[in-house]
């Protein structure tokens, strides 16, 4: 829920035409600053107490948070986000707007305290928003605005594994994740408020939740077709290609958004050039990044991956400068940054090749990456797990290049070699190979490498694999 919702909250709000519920002409305006990341501005046009601008309002605190990080403005806008609910509580007759109100104000923020490290707060207030959207819902079944706060929560309710459910049926909660999906599919297909951002919601969790590319792309299309400059669906198709290994498409995008100063375009920028081999401007991005964010997440990543890519320029001394600085930040909230103070505590180091074909590989350019596969002997892998984590870049590329069979062949060879090691490699290739299984119809094999992947302990990326693992999982259950 945690990874879920946070992606899921950048986007909570869009507009659509000839809404049976509109919103006023200058709320409008409002949310087509906010839309551009233009939070005061948006702030600015709605200071009134009418439900619709108090959610403006209290969306565009939740973002600037989300965004920037900046824990100076968190007591602030908490105490405004608290008086923005005393405000709604005294507002008669209830209206669906106030309650829809209520309920997205209280999921926004228990995304806010999950990314700031207070998780009693982030759930209490998960559990008013489920609340009063149910109550939404009963009172007011043909208000369609409350089937984007219902149905986000019944997907992100409905993915949690069945052995915790004991935890929501305690906190009078319950998911369904094929209900949630009904819900926002209804919602993007009307021509009601917010159906758009319905869209964009599906097509996030369509991408990051279930692997589904495809799927993501064809609700993404069709609106910039509508728009094609709005900046919000450009920034989550910059994030879709760059997850969907297509970082040509997602520096083209991001590109055009760096006049916004916004720090995580930067970050996904530097992202993207690092693995098209573009090391000199990947390293101002990431400086970037590190100069104007307010936050903790991924600093230690930042300065891991600049002395990534001057390693990769062979500028050792460089590499070795900002190793050091990486070491010296402590907060490791994200993967990456785990991921990074993993490796460099270790005594192997980077692996330059291997690095390159990794790269190169996640951002799609796969005839480079064969290159540098030819150019790999004994004796740049001298280890088991580099060896390991040879083979494992080679399933990886020729999964992603559509050469499934030789995919196979290398993720099995991954598992065998790994045996009982703490790497991410063999829980990852059974992973990769669930995906291929389910792609084949096979769904009794899909299943074992899904619930394999699950039994490995202690690697670098286990809570991102095992979400990806129970959410697979979850819908082979359903398909029965």
């Amino acid at each position: 829920i945690k990874k879920a919702g946070f992606i899921a909250c950048l986007f909570c709000f869009c507009l659509h035409a000839q809404s049976q519920h509109p919103l006023s002409e200058q709320q409008t305006k409002a949310y087509k600053l906010a839309l551009s990341f233009q939070w005061k501005e948006a702030r600015a046009l709605v200071n009134n107490q009418q439900p619709y601008s108090i959610y403006i309002i209290g969306l565009s605190h939740a973002h600037e948070l989300l965004l920037n990080e900046d824990s100076d403005l968190l007591d602030a806008y908490t105490f405004l986000f608290e008086k923005q609910l005393e405000v709604l509580e005294g507002i008669q007759p209830i209206t669906p707007e106030v309650l829809f109100t209520q309920a997205e104000l209280n999921l926004l923020w228990a995304f806010v305290y999950l990314k700031f490290g207070q998780e009693f707060e982030a759930a209490l207030h998960l559990r008013s928003a489920y609340k009063v959207a149910a109550e939404c819902r009963e009172k007011y079944p043909t208000y369609l605005p409350i089937l984007k706060s219902h149905g986000l929560l019944q997907v992100l309710l409905g993915a949690v594994p069945e052995k915790y459910n004991w935890i929501l049926r305690m906190m009078g909660m319950e998911g369904d994740t094929q209900a949630g999906l009904a819900a926002l599919q209804k919602l993007s297909q009307s021509r009601e408020a917010f159906a758009l951002e319905a869209s964009l919601l599906l097509a996030l969790l369509h991408n990051y939740v279930w692997q589904e590319p495809d799927k993501a792309n064809a609700y993404i299309e069709p609106i910039l077709a509508e728009d094609p400059h709005q900046p919000m669906t450009l920034f989550i198709k910059a994030s879709l290609a760059l997850k969907s290994h297509d970082a040509n498409t997602s520096i083209k995008v991001l590109q055009a958004l760096t006049s916004l100063k916004i720090p995580t375009v930067q970050y996904l920028l530097a992202e993207a050039l690092l693995y098209k081999g573009d090391y000199t401007q990947a390293i101002d991005y990431f400086q970037s990044y590190g100069r104007e964010f307010k936050g903790s997440s991924f600093r230690k990543d930042v300065h891991f991956k600049t002395g990534i890519c001057y390693q990769l320029l062979g500028e050792q001394e460089k590499a070795q400068q900002y190793y050091q600085m990486a070491r010296t930040f402590t907060v490791e909230n994200t993967e990456a940054d785990k991921y990074a103070s993993r490796v460099l505590n270790s005594a192997e180091g980077m692996n330059t090749k291997l690095t390159r074909i990794r790269f190169f590989t996640d951002g799609g350019f796969f005839d480079q990456a064969k290159e540098v596969v030819k150019e790999v002997s004994p004796a740049d892998i001298p280890t088991l797990k580099e060896q390991v984590e040879f083979y494992y870049r080679q399933a990886r590329l020729a999964h992603l290049a559509g050469q499934s069979n030789a995919a196979r062949l290398f993720y099995e060879q991954t598992i065998d070699m790994s045996d009982k090691q703490t790497w991410y490699y063999a829980p990852n290739a059974c992973l990769q190979l669930g995906y291929l299984k389910l792609a084949s119809n096979d769904k009794t094999m899909a299943r074992e490498y899904f619930t394999k992947a699950l039994s490995y302990k202690k690697h670098e990326y286990k809570n991102s694999i095992d979400a990806k693992a129970k959410a697979a999982l979850h819908q082979l259950s359903e398909r029965k």
